[in-house]
């Protein structure tokens, strides 16, 4: 990075529930960066999303956070959703999701979905053979450092 200037990170959130409160999550932790200018790509058309990110500017890296469905209710899977955003972006994409790695996509600290349900099926089990549920520990979401840098296309 050039002394003096900005990283810049596109955020991308639909309108479903789940990709408001990443956001919010998001910007409840960006003042600890003051050094990123953080751009909201939020609540978009999958058109308007697609023109919004051939917008990007050459030093800004994309974050998908969820992209699932659209304001004019066009569902995208897990794999349709990466793939597309893949497709449009010209800018490196990233993401914190493990279901969410499709081609072309770099990784990231990803969840995962599976380890996060096996520990619940754990803790469950626990439970079910008479611990308190008060008594278990809390536990972090498992996370994993996940790149594939010969995903990524752009420049």
């Amino acid at each position: 990075m050039i002394p003096g200037t900005t990283i810049k990170i596109a955020l991308i959130t639909d309108v479903t529930t789940s990709g408001q409160i990443n956001l919010d999550l998001a910007r409840s932790v960006a003042g600890q960066f003051p050094a990123i200018d953080f751009i909201e790509l939020n609540k978009l058309t999958a058109t308007q999303l697609t023109d919004r990110l051939k917008q990007l500017e050459g030093d800004t890296v994309v974050l998908a956070l969820s992209f699932f469905r659209d304001p004019e209710g066009k569902i995208f899977t897990h794999r349709e959703s990466m793939e597309f955003i893949v497709s449009a972006s010209p800018r490196p994409v990233y993401t914190v999701w493990d279901f969410y790695m499709a081609p072309g996509a770099l990784g990231g600290k990803l969840l995962s979905g599976r380890s996060q349900g096996e520990n619940a099926a754990a803790l469950a089990g626990r439970v079910l053979r008479g611990a308190q549920a008060g008594s278990l520990p809390l536990i972090d979401s498992p996370t994993e450092y996940t790149f594939d840098y010969a995903g990524s296309t752009a420049s």
